[in-house]
């Protein structure tokens, strides 16, 4: 079975976020130490494929 896995990327002005109630807190962190928090191989695979496509310069 195969899950897709959606990774979202945004261009931003400021790094201040206004959070809803959903969340507590944020972190902006470096991409080895993002890979390193994640525990699903799927989401370090998107990861990667985003992290690939912001170097090359190929976001839509």
């Amino acid at each position: 079975m195969v899950i897709p896995e959606y990774t979202f990327a945004v261009r931003m002005d400021t790094t201040i976020l206004e959070l809803s109630q959903e969340h507590t807190e944020y972190e902006w962190v470096d991409y080895n130490t993002a890979l390193k928090r994640l525990r699903y191989d799927s989401n370090k695979t998107a990861l990667w494929e985003l992290d690939s496509k912001i170097k090359l310069g190929t976001l839509n």
